[in-house]
Formats: structure tokens, sequence, C-alpha cells
């Protein structure tokens, strides 16, 4: 019994902390070209981890992305998922869209300027295994129940 519990309380620990990461902002939520300051575009997701458990083949979940920048231009959203355009903004100097993920590799989200193939900046969903532990059962005697 003290052995369930105490996995019980691990799981809600490692929930817990899924949960709090993939709510928290930081520094690393947004994510920019490798110079910090030398563009002024940010594009970064919530959540940007999919955990796949092992019974799973693809990762099935919705992420919020979200971009802004100093000025305002015309800007269009682009993902390594699909080979069209997600989504253009006309003048906008911010914007979001809530996309849904199905897939099994890690997808990459950038932006461009309408009519341009320039990257202005990206960031990337992973995707990560949690396997499966094994469950052993206990052996109970009969004399275990007198």
């Amino acid at each position: 019994m003290k052995k369930q519990t105490s996995l019980i309380k691990q799981f809600r620990l490692l929930l817990s902390l899924i949960v709090f990461f993939c709510q928290t902002p930081s520094p690393l939520a947004e994510p920019s070209n490798s110079k910090q300051g030398s563009t002024p575009w940010k594009l970064w997701a919530k959540p940007r981890i999919c955990v796949l458990p092992s019974k799973h083949r693809l990762c099935k979940m919705e992420t919020d992305i979200f971009w802004r920048g100093k000025n305002e231009d015309d800007i269009c959203l682009l993902s390594s998922q699909d080979n069209a355009i997600l989504q253009c903004w006309t003048n906008a100097s911010a914007g979001q869209v809530v996309q849904e993920i199905y897939s099994d590799k890690q997808i990459t989200y950038w932006l461009t300027r309408e009519g341009e193939n320039k990257v202005l900046v990206k960031t990337i969903i992973h995707i990560v295994n949690f396997p499966q532990r094994r469950v052993r059962r206990r052996r109970r005697h009969v004399w275990s129940l007198l």
C-alpha cells in the first residue's frame, strides 16, 4: 500500500511539473535567432513540448502560436507539418493562431514577409517519448489474508 501511495505521489509530482513548465513563460519560451536583439521579430508556442506515451504513435495536441514585431508588416506563418501557408496578417505587429498537431516528429514554425522566402524567426515544437513503466504485481500468499 505504501508503494502505491509513493507511486501516486511521484506521478502527481511529474504531472504537476509538466503542467508548470508548459504554462510558465520563460526566456526559452520565446526563441529567436542566436543573436539576442538582432531581430525585431519574436515567435513562440505554448506548449512547446508534446509528451508522447509509448502506446501512441502520433502526438495529438493543440498549441497556441504567438508572434510580435517592432514594426507593422505583412507577415505569414508557415509550418514544416504543412506545405502551405497557415495564416497571413496584413499591416500587423502581432498575431496569434491555434494549431492542431498530429505528428511523430518535431515541427518547426517560422515567419516570413508575404511574398518572400526569407525566414524572419522560427520556433520548434519538440516531441518527447515517455516510456511506459513496467508494473510488477505483488504475489499474495494464502496466509497473508489471515
